[in-house]
């Protein structure tokens, strides 16, 4: 008998390593149940999470009828924005599908979210038709943490189906890309004619997509729209000893109100690789002006690198220099994915 499961479970065990073609990464993150995303039939990587894309309706409840009961009904099916949490493993389409919509190139995708445990195979997959991207979370770039970052993106899909596990074991991911990390500290900031070297932090912001709903026709699932795009506002802190560029800025903008269309700024955010040789992701910013400028609150830090421009507090304790915080505005935002370049 001992045998003989022994010799089963080889059987099996061969399978489901022959359909994973992930990198290691991929392979620590499928087999502790990372969601793998599929767009339009083709695999595009392990997800870090998912959740979300649930079916949904509201509950509607009558005036007070002859019974004297306040019946309730349901009223039409409504669908939960799926949230996707990504790292840089996963394919080009699928950060060419977010920089496609924040220009106005919207595209819908049917998809999949499904379980990559391989001994999850009567886990249910999640499946999406017609999505819009709604949403594009940047987490904090900040010169002092070495955090290793995600993209948090929502989609908004028509709507959803759940379906019941296949029964296969395992799921086939697309082929081994180079490892990249995408870490917090490593970026930089370009503003034009303004010094942005010293920058040491730039506050986390999203971009969100706003499609109205279609309720004409008698569908049950109403058709969503593209509709207006929101850019944040950017908060951009740097050392004051290093900020005259920011305060001419601000004089000249704000104060003496030269802030016409033609006096607003162009930049760019670039998120650079570990050795920062590489730009791994850029988001350009259009129409620039600055609305804001205050200092920082002072703190304690450990820290006495020279972009925190620490200073020293008495015989022991060390401070942070003053900072100042800039609050600019922004019109528009485009997102590029840089793709690595082939192993040699």
């Amino acid at each position: 008998m001992k045998t003989t499961m022994l010799v089963l479970g080889a059987i099996i065990l061969v399978p489901l390593f022959a359909a994973y073609s992930g990198n290691a990464q991929d392979q620590r993150a499928a087999r502790a149940g990372g969601p793998v995303l599929v767009l339009d039939g083709v695999t595009v990587g392990v997800l870090n999470s998912a959740k979300g894309g649930n079916a949904y309706a509201d509950v509607l409840t009558e005036v007070l009828g002859a019974d004297g009961v306040a019946h309730k009904h349901i009223g039409p099916p409504k669908y939960e924005d799926i949230t996707l949490v990504a790292g840089l493993g996963v394919d080009k389409s699928f950060w060419d599908w977010i920089g496609a919509s924040l220009n106005y190139k919207h595209v819908r995708k049917n998809g999949s979210v499904e379980p990559a445990e391989f001994d999850a195979v009567e886990m249910q997959t999640l499946e999406f038709y017609d999505a819009l991207v709604t949403e594009m979370s940047i987490p904090d770039s900040d010169a002092e943490s070495k955090n290793v970052q995600k993209m948090t993106i929502k989609v908004r899909p028509e709507y959803t189906r759940m379906k019941k596990g296949s029964g296969n074991a395992g799921v086939t991911l697309p082929p081994a890309r180079p490892r990249r990390r995408w870490i917090s500290s490593n970026f930089r900031l370009v503003i034009d004619g303004v010094d942005c070297s010293k920058v040491s932090k730039i506050d986390g912001f999203t971009i969100k997509i706003n499609p109205p709903t279609d309720v004409i026709g008698q569908d049950r699932d109403p058709v969503k729209e593209p509709g207006k795009i929101e850019f944040p506002n950017l908060q951009v802190t740097l050392p004051e000893r290093f900020a005259q560029d920011f305060r001419a800025w601000h004089e000249d903008f704000l104060i003496k109100g030269n802030n016409g269309q033609d006096k607003e700024k162009g930049g760019s955010i670039e998120f650079l690789s570990p050795d920062r040789k590489d730009v791994l992701m850029k988001i350009t910013l259009k129409n620039l002006g600055i609305f804001k400028l205050a200092p920082e609150e002072a703190s304690a830090k450990s820290c006495d690198c020279d972009l925190c421009q620490t200073v020293v507090d008495g015989a022991n304790s060390v401070r942070r220099a003053p900072a100042l915080t800039a609050s600019l505005y922004c019109e528009g935002m485009d997102f590029h994915f840089i793709e690595p370049p082939e192993p040699e």
